[in-house]
């Protein structure tokens, strides 16, 4: 890792992986689960909501509605976020997704 850097991490790289496989392994209604467990912001690939630069700030949800710039990656990331689980779900999918962002 960097200094005055966050870890790189590419959840929704992972994510996608987890679910091409599961659907590739079984049809719908097979029913599986992906738990992902995150020690922070994505930050790499799709799915990223923050830069790397500690100097950034991660978004509230004043910053969302004001449309600062720490949320450029917000649209992209939920529309990203949003295909995954339609995908998802049409395969019986569940994804639990547990973050906790401590920078």
């Amino acid at each position: 890792m960097k200094a005055g850097c966050r870890p790189e991490r590419c959840v929704g790289t992972a994510l996608n992986i987890a679910v091409s496989l599961l659907e590739a392994a079984g049809g719908t209604g097979r029913g599986s689960r992906v738990i992902n467990l995150i020690g922070g912001a994505a930050t790499l690939g799709p799915g990223k909501i923050v830069d790397e630069k500690l100097i950034e700030k991660l978004r509230s949800h004043l910053d969302i509605q004001k449309e600062r710039d720490n949320t450029r990656y917000f649209k992209t990331a939920c529309k990203y976020y949003n295909d995954m689980a339609v995908r998802a779900q049409k395969q019986g999918i569940v994804l639990d997704i547990f973050v906790a962002a401590l920078d």
